[in-house]
């Protein structure tokens, strides 16, 4: 299974690569799943270096991108993270910046992708219905009253469920790459 992870990670990182005109980049990325808490509710999800979103990557061709998995329905289980790549040498952006941040939106379901995968390929079919929470940057909040779940499940007071936060220092140009990678609702800033 690990093996399967990473080179689906190494595949999706090579699309990004014109070879051309590359640097070769190397990144130690350990792939695993682990119980985490982003919206409070403790679930397994798969981590990259003990983190969700994985750590950003940086490959040549400058713009913003993610990336993700589709294997297994793995991007349900927080397979994903950011692509910043810089501008070349001597290349200027179109407006200054002193800060630049990556944020990613995602839904979350509480069902574990295997339960969610069994739902979709049954017949008849099952609807995964509405995600439990939404998540800024890996983090969200679950009304853990709502639910009866067993001890130690849903925690409200686990700092890993904590709100995602910017400090921002008045006067200064932030740059915000935003990216949704939802399963089946869009979400975007307004």
């Amino acid at each position: 299974m690990v093996l399967k992870l990473l080179s689906s990670c190494l595949f999706i990182c090579l699309i990004y690569v014109p070879l051309a005109v590359a640097r070769i980049r190397y990144h130690k990325w350990e792939v695993k799943y682990e119980l985490k808490s982003p919206d409070c509710y403790k679930k397994l999800v798969i981590t990259i270096n003990g983190g969700s979103p994985g750590p950003p990557s940086l490959p040549n061709k400058a713009g913003t991108n993610v990336y993700h998995a589709h294997y297994g329905m793995q991007i349900g289980a927080r397979l994903y993270g950011s692509i910043r790549v810089s501008l070349p040498d001597g290349v200027s952006e179109p407006f200054a910046y002193g800060y630049d941040r990556s944020i990613i939106l995602t839904d979350w379901y509480h069902k574990s992708i295997s339960e969610q995968a069994v739902g979709l390929s049954s017949i008849p079919f099952v609807w995964v219905g509405e995600p439990q929470s939404l998540l800024i940057q890996g983090k969200g909040k679950f009304d853990c009253t709502s639910v009866s779940s067993p001890a130690g499940v849903c925690n409200a007071s686990n700092p890993e469920c904590s709100p995602y936060s910017i400090t921002v220092i008045p006067g200064k140009t932030y740059r915000l790459r935003v990216a949704s990678l939802t399963g089946c609702h869009p979400l975007v800033f307004k």
